[in-house]
């Protein structure tokens, strides 16, 4: 008899500018946990439907957008890592939310790729293919040059994003096992080496 479950399919998306600072924090959280875990993902890992294969991948969104359509359509569940613009809110504050359950001050007017990556998502919405999308973003400081240096208020972040991140990828069923110790400063200071680059 033919199995016919749809396998799970769980993605890290780490999305950002990493010319701008605290604007790459998504895409430097991405490789850091690419680079610092082992991710285990057993057949059946948090498929509600039963057992089956799961499939898991962290990858660099970037500032595609709308590029990365193909990409999210195929998943049944997506944590993305960005940065935010929120109402009343201070550099370096940490936001954890469904994306069907948008706080409303995190609905304010953010970056370009704040702004591009909603707007592919509301169109994945009205097409009906977009899959679970989970949303650990920060509030980065103004940054108005180009710099790979992530602001005070961001390093810390990244630590209490870090460990929820991994919170999360446990509760879909994937576990990771720590097997280096790269700070976000490390990542982001060789983020566009060549050679000896650690993303």
């Amino acid at each position: 008899m033919k199995n016919n479950i749809i396998p799970t399919r769980t993605l890290v998306l780490g999305i950002g500018n990493v010319l701008f600072g605290d604007e790459g924090l998504g895409v430097h959280l991405a490789s850091l946990l690419r680079h610092n875990y082992r991710f285990a993902n057993g057949p059946g890992a948090a498929d509600p439907a039963g057992p089956g294969p799961a499939h898991f991948a962290i990858v660099d969104g970037g500032t595609l957008g709308p590029h990365l359509i193909p990409l999210l359509a195929e998943q049944s569940q997506v944590l993305l890592l960005d940065t935010i613009t929120s109402t009343g809110s201070k550099p370096g504050e940490v936001f954890c939310f469904d994306y069907l359950e948008m706080p409303a001050p995190a609905k304010a007017q953010g970056s370009a790729h704040e702004v591009e990556m909603r707007q592919t998502l509301a169109m994945m919405r009205m097409a009906g293919d977009l899959p679970r999308i989970m949303v650990l973003a920060a509030v980065p400081a103004i940054i108005s040059a180009a710099s790979f240096e992530l602001s005070p208020p961001i390093r810390a972040a990244a630590g209490l994003m870090e460990n929820k991140a991994l919170e999360i990828l446990a509760g879909w069923g994937f576990q990771g096992e720590r097997v280096a110790a790269l700070t976000i400063s490390d990542i982001a200071a060789n983020c566009c080496r060549v050679g000896d680059r650690v993303s």
